[in-house]
């Protein structure tokens, strides 16, 4: 039986127009000059009259390698010494950040987005969130999202084991396609093993964690399809161990 599609003109006519790029929040046309500090003040203590939870996202721009495809804001250098000058200006961000909000507000989620956030060691990721722990409420919830990107071509077990350690339970691996000419075309050598590696590591060791009923649940997981738009495997144990990264969830996202 073929099914009539219902196509809305004036819908599409309605949304037939350039938008901003999701990457960008608030989104490009929120910025503007009428927008500066006693306007950031007011709705920063709007906020806190309503007192919800609260999101910190903090931009780590570095790569070691530019992506042809990728519009984020970025910084190509494989010299070290400047992330580490950017996350001085970072944690005095968030030191003139902090008092504007009450530090009775919990925070809910975390994310580390780029740029490559791997591009800094666990140890100054650890660092930066030290800064944050000192200054906000960081939750501790089972719900709570600390989440980071990774890439999996320079991240490695003992990382991944490292920044479980301190606090994040969802991890972001960006894959854009795995034809060899496509990498090439777009500057991104990327392997099928070097990309299952990460995930695998991670799954097996979240349902090694899993209680026997859980783990028999998992047991129809099956590998990730190389030329997939986007698999999501989503696991949520009952129990979690604190000795590793706790990870609820892996998302894979790519262009194909």
């Amino acid at each position: 039986m073929t099914r009539q599609l219902d196509f809305d003109p004036e819908l599409l006519r309605r949304y037939d127009r350039p938008g901003p790029r999701y990457t960008s929040y608030p989104t490009a046309p929120q910025f503007t000059p009428a927008f500066g500090e006693a306007q950031l003040r007011q709705h920063i203590q709007r906020s806190n009259a309503a007192g919800h939870a609260l999101s910190i996202y903090a931009h780590m721009p570095f790569c070691a390698s530019p992506c042809f495809y990728c519009g984020c804001n970025r910084v190509i250098t494989r010299d070290t010494a400047r992330g580490e000058r950017y996350l001085e200006r970072l944690l005095a961000e968030v030191a003139l950040a902090a008092p504007l909000f009450e530090r009775s507000r919990e925070v809910l989620q975390v994310h580390l987005g780029g740029g490559t956030p791997n591009f800094f060691r666990p140890r100054q990721i650890g660092q930066f969130l030290g800064a944050l722990a000192e200054q906000f409420q960081l939750s501790s919830r089972p719900e709570r999202d600390f989440s980071i990107e990774l890439d999996p071509r320079t991240v490695s077990p003992a990382d991944i084991a490292e920044l479980g350690s301190l606090g994040f339970n969802r991890a972001s691996l960006g894959v854009q396609d795995f034809d060899p000419q496509v990498q090439r075309a777009v500057n991104r050598i990327q392997s099928v093993e070097e990309t299952l590696a990460v995930v695998r590591g991670e799954l097996d060791r979240l349902v090694a964690e899993m209680p026997a009923e859980a783990r028999e649940r998992a047991g129809g997981l099956r590998p990730v399809a190389p030329r997939a738009q986007v698999r999501r495997l989503q696991l949520r144990p009952r129990r979690r161990s604190h000795s590793s990264i706790h990870t609820d969830s892996v998302t894979i996202h790519g262009l194909r």
